[in-house]
């Protein structure tokens, strides 16, 4: 059980202080409690579940919980709270695939203007996911015409985004590898761009292998 101090907004505008339990186990269980509210939980299959049904127990009384996953704009990948637990979501753009850099804790403090109800952040996602499938120019600007035709030679499979410039038979080290696309049947890309919660950008990994090179020459 891991406990944190967390704001909270009451009906009046004014801001306090509450204690959030993070309990983990089978399932995850959110406990909020101050002053304001007294001791409420929630419990779902992962973090931000969890959140977010605190915070419909919340809105129902007027509250505003004031962290990074009540941001209007902030919501996990199936990715995320899979192999994450939900704790980590990431910061949207309109008309942009989120990247690693693009990642936040669900549970870090925000403004409260920065705050939106479930409803309001769930629409603002699924208008994120719309906006990668069209954009102003009619289409997204990250797939190239190289994925598109990748994508019609592996229906019902994954289009990968790779950063740096790996040759055929080079195997492509997992931290490369930006995210996907999932092709349907009929070989065309859909659906939302999915972050590898693991890429680590070029000049990181260039930095890392030459540490990893010297560490190895000194011994």
């Amino acid at each position: 059980m891991t406990t944190r101090q967390i704001g909270l907004m009451d009906g009046d505008g004014m801001i306090v202080s509450a204690a959030l339990e993070i309990v983990r186990g089978p399932g995850t269980t959110l406990k909020l409690s101050s002053q304001t509210t007294g001791s409420i939980e929630a419990t779902a299959s992962d973090m931000f579940e969890a959140l977010c049904q605190l915070r419909l127990h919340l809105q129902s009384a007027g509250c505003k919980i004031l962290c990074q996953g009540a941001r209007l704009n902030v919501f996990p990948s199936r990715m995320t709270r899979q192999m994450g637990d939900g704790t980590s979501a990431y910061q949207l753009t309109m008309g942009h695939p989120a990247t690693f850099e693009d990642l936040v804790n669900i549970f870090d403090p925000t403004e409260a203007a920065d705050t939106a109800s479930v409803k309001e952040q769930a629409d603002y996602y699924q208008a994120w996911l719309k906006s990668l499938t069209k954009t102003g120019n009619g289409a997204n600007p990250d797939l190239t015409p190289a994925l598109v035709e990748e994508a019609r030679r592996t229906p019902n499979g994954w289009v990968y985004k790779i950063d740096g410039h790996f040759k055929a038979d080079e195997p492509v080290p997992p931290e490369a590898i930006m995210g996907a696309w999932k092709v349907n049947a009929t070989g065309e890309i859909e659906g939302e761009f999915i972050p590898n919660g693991n890429y680590k950008p070029k000049l990181l990994r260039d930095l890392i292998n030459t540490k990893t090179f010297r560490k190895n020459n000194d011994k």
